[in-house]
């Protein structure tokens, strides 16, 4: 059971981050992860200036959610959540239901329609595949660390999703569970 966090540890971060380090791929050195770390991941995940208000505002919900994992990790979760929904929510406005009737449609047909119509495309949404061969094109010694086994696997949601690596830009960085 998830238990409320003791008000003297509130500001403190959820000790399940503790799990995470952040590795120096030129140099091999670990450290912990810091909240400023934390703030970086949400680099580059601004919105195009046309987004609508109301999408804008629920990625930024979205965003909190992420940030406020630092200090309670199930909030990740809900974050991802929140994500799918922000996603259905630009995809209502941008495809409105024309049968004048309730709008029930769901996150997978209003996907599938997007990308039907060309609103979404894979080159948007790199494979793991290519995320990972950017990743040794970016670090030089990546083909050091790709072979040790306490590196869990990279993941086309990682910015969302705290069990997998997280690659940082071009940095020589990334983030791994601690023994995986």
């Amino acid at each position: 059971m998830e238990p409320v966090k003791p008000r003297d540890q509130f500001f403190e971060s959820d000790i399940r981050l503790s799990g995470f380090v952040l590795v120096d791929t030129t140099t091999g050195a670990m450290r912990d992860a810091t909240i400023d770390d934390h703030y970086h991941d949400l680099d580059g995940l601004d919105l195009n200036a046309s987004v609508p208000e109301p999408v804008v505002s629920y990625i930024n919900v979205v965003k909190n959610l992420y940030l406020y994992g630092w200090l309670c990790y199930p909030f990740f979760t809900v974050c991802q959540t929140h994500a799918a929904m922000a996603v259905e929510m630009a995809l209502r406005l941008k495809m409105p239901n024309a049968t004048g009737m309730e709008d029930k449609r769901t996150l997978k047909p209003l996907l599938q329609r997007a990308i039907a119509k060309g609103l979404i495309q894979d080159a948007g949404f790199p494979s793991l595949p290519a995320k990972q061969a950017e990743a040794r094109r970016s670090t030089k010694n990546w083909s050091k660390w790709e072979s040790r086994p306490t590196f869990s696997p990279l993941c086309r949601s990682s910015r969302f999703w705290k069990s997998c690596c997280l690659i940082s830009g071009t940095s020589s960085r990334i983030r791994t569970m601690r023994g995986s």
